[in-house]
């Protein structure tokens, strides 16, 4: 499909990831940037599909795990975490 093809069937974009074999998507105004994590520290007390906190440029970045949280089998649970770095609400997280 050529671009103006693209913007003439639909004004919307969204970013399109697949959790447990099924389609999820996210206005990519929410998506801030792709970032891969090393490490991230436990948070004592968090429920199971947050997987901790993270460093990101200095800020604190919480990791949550959508599969978990969906009540789907993740793929990995161990690090390096590719997640998505999203923001609403003034408020950002990984997933």
């Amino acid at each position: 499909m050529s671009a103006e093809l693209l913007d003439a069937v639909s004004t919307r974009r969204a970013c399109v990831f697949v959790i447990g074999g099924r389609l999820f998507a996210l206005d990519v105004r929410a998506v801030r940037e792709v970032v891969v994590f090393d490490d991230a520290r436990p948070v004592p007390l968090a429920p199971p599909h947050v997987i901790g906190v993270a460093s990101l440029r200095g800020r604190v970045m919480p990791i949550v795990d959508p599969a978990r949280r969906l009540g789907v089998a993740a793929r990995r649970s161990s690090p390096p975490w590719t997640t998505l770095v999203v923001a609403a609400d003034g408020c950002q997280v990984a997933l």
